[in-house]
């Protein structure tokens, strides 16, 4: 595609209602298209069966018993079983249209919005501009996947569309004033079960849950191996990839869970 055109592309908004939904067959192109555009895409179809669900669903019933609600974060580091439901076909099968036959895991964690009690959140990038020397939003993404209903009484995110697209631009934290003004806003409404792809660079919050209904999901982001993480930048934390499908491309080093 020439510039020309991938721009007029890239400044199109594409309306989810014609996207295809389907985690069995993958992701097809329109959908594919509609997260580069868009920079999400919501999936309103089951993940995973109802089987492998109710063990999530346990498991994070576990994590909250056992680590409570502030120690959420390296779920891929701790669980090889939520490893297995993150590696499993039909996520890879979704993955491989968007980030080619060679995948990591980046990060990932249980999010939990208490019922009555569950903080706002401001207007932030789902990942930092440091991941990797140089940002490419059609190399990462990120899986959220509904534990609970994600609505917007009780704090659902909500994303602006187009905005990762500026994952390159300089001054994106001081011009965030202006850029939620010119974005549409997306609220990540989702069923248990359900999951949206978004790019980790999008602009995103969430409010405050004052309803009786908690908020639950897991967050994973994925990242194609073409590309460096820049593992020893500190702005980027204790950043431990594991590899999940293929090989390694662009010289990464990963934690061995076996």
């Amino acid at each position: 595609m020439d510039p020309a055109t991938r721009w007029i592309a890239m400044s199109t908004y594409i309306d989810e209602q014609f996207v295809v939904r389907s985690v069995a067959n993958g992701l097809n192109q329109d959908s594919v298209a509609a997260l580069h555009v868009n920079g999400y895409f919501h999936f309103h179809s089951p993940v995973f069966t109802s089987r492998q669900f109710s063990h999530l669903q346990d498991r994070f019933l576990d994590y909250l018993d056992i680590f409570g609600e502030e120690d959420l974060e390296g779920v891929h580091l701790r669980d090889g079983q939520v490893v297995g439901l993150l590696t499993s076909d039909s996520v890879m099968r979704c993955l491989v249209p968007l980030l080619g036959p060679n995948i990591g895991i980046f990060d990932s964690r249980f999010d939990f919005t208490p019922a009555f009690a569950g903080r706002a959140c401001r207007w932030r990038r789902g990942s930092t501009p440091v991941l990797t020397s140089e940002p490419d939003p059609e190399k990462m993404v990120t899986i959220w996947i509904a534990i609970e209903r994600s609505f917007e009484a009780n704090g659902a995110m909500v994303l602006k569309a187009g905005t990762h697209r500026d994952a390159k631009g300089a001054g994106f934290e001081s011009a965030i004033g202006s850029i939620r003004r010119e974005y549409k806003d997306v609220v990540m409404n989702l069923d248990p079960n359900e999951c949206s792809f978004y790019s980790p660079y999008i602009l995103q919050f969430h409010r405050e849950n004052g309803s009786p209904y908690p908020r639950a999901g897991l967050s994973v982001t994925y990242f194609s191996t073409d590309i460096h993480l820049n593992i020893d930048d500190p702005r980027n934390g204790n950043v431990r990839p594991i590899l999940a499908l293929g090989r390694d491309i662009g010289g990464n080093r990963y934690v061995s869970l076996r």
